[in-house]
């Protein structure tokens, strides 16, 4: 109960430092994307196409509330799971959602995050950041490190597989796998 009182807390915190501006000593993101929550059929979509090893590193870029983590946790129950989110509101709710079932949400900036011991990472981020992702992940990433991108293909890079959700799906979806 105590837990949930102190997530509460934050919660209030970060919604009035969204209201008024507040920074309350954090990096104030400089690119915004828009919280846009994946949606059941995607994550499905996304679980019937991965291909994870037991106890590897799986990133989500953008994770918003963490639904992706926490399905990708449920399915490889051996998998370290990691999100990185720059927003509190979607963060916080993925925290008290999510903290117990081992998913790892950071309220951090993951283009100056080390992410060399990913074994996968899945990205929903808008073409220029997948531009600037792309130029990153060029040097960052191990060889055989799977990149999964959602709608948004990775500029320079060639996928290996494109998957795209069935024609007549209410919302369309197209998940782009790549290699380093």
């Amino acid at each position: 109960m105590e837990t949930l009182a102190v997530l509460l807390i934050i919660l209030f915190l970060a919604l009035l430092a969204s209201i008024f501006g507040i920074k309350l000593g954090f990096r104030l993101q400089t690119e915004r994307v828009p919280y846009v929550s994946s949606n059941a059929a995607t994550i499905r979509l996304l679980l019937d196409n991965l291909k994870i090893p037991e106890n590897a590193v799986f990133y989500d870029l953008g994770c918003g509330d963490g639904r992706i983590l926490a399905a990708v946790k449920k399915r490889f129950p051996t998998v370290t799971t990691i999100g990185y989110e720059r927003a509190w509101l979607p963060l916080v709710l993925g925290w008290l959602r999510f903290s117990k079932r081992g998913v790892e949400l950071r309220n951090d900036d993951f283009f100056s995050a080390d992410l060399r011991d990913a074994t996968v990472v899945f990205c929903y981020l808008l073409p220029s950041m997948m531009a600037r992702f792309s130029n990153v992940a060029k040097t960052m990433f191990k060889p055989g490190t799977q990149i999964v991108a959602h709608d948004f293909p990775l500029p320079g890079w060639t996928p290996i597989r494109v998957v795209r959700s069935e024609p007549h799906a209410k919302e369309r979806t197209v998940l782009f796998f790549y290699q380093a």
